[in-house]
């Protein structure tokens, strides 16, 4: 997997004990690089960040990459202009000998070299680490920060804790640690399978939170999971401690929460679902752009902007008879939405930063829920808004996210759920005694590869 817009940055923001990645960096510079490059002799005007320090931002950039996706690539420019006219790599000093280290470690076989830049169309190189790297990485296990904090520019910043980002803190470290010491697989994933969509199940479980705009009441989701990358139609599939598990999301959740926010009860218990006002297109599809152009429109500043962001996203999957027909007869559904939710129509195109204030919410609603089930040593799993549970908490989880809701909005919310549980099975048959059906005709058993197997059996070796 390949990352061309990747940019190095001091990404020692993201680890909470910085410093344990100095050491790790400077047993590097010793059985890597001090050799081949030993101190300057002599008089002369010296870097103004020495070459051990500037190969603390490559060791870390692609510990970081490595530790995101063990596939990902990391792009280093290789021309030396761009060290003397670049202010992001100029802020963090870097200069013209990096490249000369780079292609060192290359031809040592301490990274390995996917493409080569081009110097004339100014694309970078790419690399990744070696096998003798990653090795070294494997040994190095650094606390990653819990709770991250993002610039403007979606640059990662440094914070000073607050009771917020320590309580946060705490939780997230309590459900890793749970995480950690559960077997979450795809039953019928075989080991090519994991290949094919970029998944390491047995690493990419630690989570952390995000927020953005320098701000801890904006975004605050969860991330770092394989899960949250799954293919939608592969997670009703996952597995947890080899238990069959239900998907239960809060469906129109960005709009019932800014009806919660607006202190109004919603009107309707689907927000998108409105007269067609084109024969075009049917209910259904209207449905399904109409939920993300809304979800645009809490972001954007115009009617205009949103459209524009909606058919540059969605340019490249839908007909071009359809992008015709959405810049056409976009603005009337916008203004259908607006005349079915006069109360909540002034978040609409107005307000750039209300779908971060909507996802903060959700975040929290998130956090607790993580919170009560970690404490009962439940293993939950987050996709934004909507959550992951073995089958049997099924019922559990559906009242405690409709409790947690309520507390905060007043009303209750609409939920949608994937699966059936065994007990959901049992009580619709005995709801209908005319039945004569088993429980297990109704409740979904995924399949198991041998590489499953497998797997398992060596999560619960190593575990032991």
């Amino acid at each position: 997997m390949s990352n061309d817009s990747h940019r190095l940055q001091d990404t020692s923001v993201y680890f909470s004990y910085p410093e344990q990645f100095d050491d790790f960096c400077t047993d590097l510079w010793s059985e890597f690089l001090s050799e081949a490059f030993p101190p300057a002799k002599g008089v002369g005007r010296r870097p103004r960040v020495s070459r051990e320090e500037q190969m603390r931002v490559i060791w870390m950039n692609l510990y970081w990459q490595w530790h995101v996706d063990p596939e990902r690539l990391i792009s280093i420019p290789m021309r030396d202009v761009t060290y003397t006219t670049d202010d992001h790599y100029r802020q963090l000093g870097l200069t013209k000998l990096l490249p000369k280290m780079i292609r060192h470690l290359i031809d040592t076989g301490v990274l390995t070299l996917v493409k080569k830049g081009s110097e004339i169309s100014g694309k970078m190189t790419r690399v990744k680490p070696s096998k003798k790297l990653r090795n070294r990485f494997k040994r190095f296990a650094p606390e990653i920060k819990p709770v991250q904090l993002k610039d403007e520019n979606k640059k990662p910043i440094n914070y000073e804790e607050t009771a917020d980002t320590l309580r946060w803190g705490d939780i997230l470290r309590r459900y890793n640690a749970l995480l950690e010491r559960t077997h979450i697989d795809v039953g019928h994933f075989t080991n090519k399978d994991h290949r094919k969509y970029g998944l390491n199940l047995s690493r990419r479980k630690h989570v952390y939170r995000q927020f953005n705009n320098s701000s801890f009441s904006q975004y605050g989701r969860i991330h770092g999971a394989w899960w949250q990358l799954l293919p939608s139609q592969w997670r009703k599939d996952i597995l947890i401690d080899d238990f069959e598990t239900v998907e239960v999301d809060f469906t129109a959740m960005s709009t019932y929460i800014t009806y919660g926010i607006e202190g109004v009860k919603p009107p309707m218990k689907d927000p998108y679902k409105l007269k067609t006002p084109n024969e075009f297109i049917d209910g259904p599809t209207q449905r399904k752009f109409l939920k993300k152009l809304i979800s645009i429109a809490y972001n954007t500043a115009s009617d205009a902007d949103a459209l524009w962001t909606f058919c540059e996203e969605y340019k490249k999957v839908v007909t071009p008879k359809f992008l015709a027909f959405f810049r056409n007869h976009g603005k009337s559904l916008l203004q259908a939405f607006r005349d079915a939710h006069p109360a909540i129509s002034k978040y609409l195109c107005t307000n750039k930063k209300h779908g971060l204030t909507t996802m903060f919410e959700d975040s929290q609603l998130a956090m607790a829920l993580i919170d009560h089930f970690t404490d009962r040593e439940v293993p939950i799993l987050t996709i934004h808004d909507s959550f992951v549970v073995p089958e049997y908490e099924a019922g559990n989880l559906i009242t405690k996210m409709t409790s947690l809701f309520f507390e905060r909005f007043g009303f209750k919310p609409d939920l949608k759920q994937e699966n059936i549980s065994m007990v959901q099975a049992q009580r619709l048959l005995k709801d209908d005694p005319l039945i004569n059906n088993s429980p297990l005709d109704y409740f979904r058993t995924s399949e198991r590869s041998e590489d499953y197997y497998s797997r398992r059996e060596e999560f619960i070796s190593n575990i032991a």
